[in-house]
Formats: C-alpha cells, structure tokens, sequence
C-alpha cells in the first residue's frame, strides 16, 4: 500500500485502525428510540430498558397512550432497524405526543414540547445514541 493505513476488517477496528463502537463503548450500547411508541409484542427480541410515554391524555378515553404501544408502527419498524444493525443495543423506549392534521386526517403531526421532554428524559437515562426520525 502506499503509506496508507491499511484495513483491517477483523471486527474489533474499522478500515482506518481505529477502535470499534463496541470496544469504545463497552458490551452494552444504549439507544434512545424517539417515536411513536414500539409494539413489544410484534418483536422477538426484546432488549428494552424501559420507556416513557409524552403523550397527553387523550380526552375521549381519559387514557395515556404508552410507551410500549405504536400509534402507526414506526417506532416498530425502527426498533426492528435498529436490531439488525445493532443485534447487542438496548432501546429505551420514548413515546413522542403525537395527534392528526385537523385537514388531513392521514397526516400525523408531532408536538415539540414532547420531542425537547423526550431528549431530556434521554439525557438523564444517559444513553449513548439518540434516534429521532
């Protein structure tokens, strides 16, 4: 090679040598997943640390929406993401509040409050990674 580094695809470092995210951060990697919930029962592996839900009540019902309950699957399907990308992670769930369009009833919106509520709540669980569609 020509005073490069050379690669090294041995697992434990990257192409430049550098070390791993596993090595760096220890066996356990802790993700944040900020969203619309996720469907516990729709995965198999089930590595959560917890949630919490920033949704507000809902009016009709008297109910909060939880934590371990989607409201149209996309936390689900990024939980799945993040398994097969990181099989070792724990998730810890945070549920945005979330409502529809008052014009479009297929267009979900996201209140801020929530989101700004779900990244403090990230910071103090002292994850390592925010995901945040």
């Amino acid at each position: 090679m020509n005073g490069s580094t050379e690669k090294n695809f041995d697992g434990e470092t990257d192409a430049g040598g550098s070390k791993t995210l596993r090595q760096t951060m220890g066996a356990s990697i802790k993700i944040a997943l900020i969203d619309d919930g996720v469907d516990y029962k729709d995965l198999t592996k089930r590595a959560f640390i917890g949630g919490h839900s920033f949704s507000t009540r809902d009016t009709e019902r008297n109910l909060i929406h939880p934590h371990y309950v989607s409201s149209v699957g996309h936390g689900t399907a990024m939980a799945r993401h993040i398994y097969y990308m990181c099989p070792s992670a724990e998730i810890y769930v945070l549920r945005l509040e979330d409502y529809h369009h008052p014009e479009d009833p297929n267009l979900r919106l996201i209140a801020a409050r929530s989101a700004v509520k779900a990244t403090r709540a990230a910071v103090r669980k002292e994850v390592n990674i925010n995901s945040m569609s």
